[in-house]
């Protein structure tokens, strides 16, 4: 009993001894101990792109899209009325829309 007691005092204290690591600390360890990322500045990078991309979501957004439909047979009217000139629908068709969107 006394002996698990003395262990776990240990541990404790053990865990204890540990401190936190800040996101600076990581940073910096991070361009000391790989010299590839020191030598491309890729955490510099990265953060900037980052912060880049975040603000680009406020900007709006633009999108263009068209469409043409051609029908071999397309609907008609079998009888006339008089004073009113309907041949029918054409047989093609034309669709362009723009859509703008703009979080707020």
């Amino acid at each position: 009993m006394i002996r698990t007691c003395l262990l776990m005092l240990v541990g404790c204290f053990c865990l204890s001894s540990f401190g936190q690591v800040t996101l600076d600390e990581c940073r910096a360890a991070a361009q000391q101990n790989y010299p590839l990322a020191r030598q491309y500045d890729l955490l510099r990078l990265s953060e900037q792109y980052t912060l880049d991309n975040a603000t680009r979501g406020n900007l709006p957004q633009v999108s263009l899209s068209g469409k043409v439909s051609y029908q071999s047979e397309a609907t008609t009217f079998p009888f006339d009325i008089p004073g009113i000139g309907m041949k029918g629908l054409p047989k093609d068709q034309y669709q362009i829309q723009l859509e703008v969107t703009q979080n707020i």
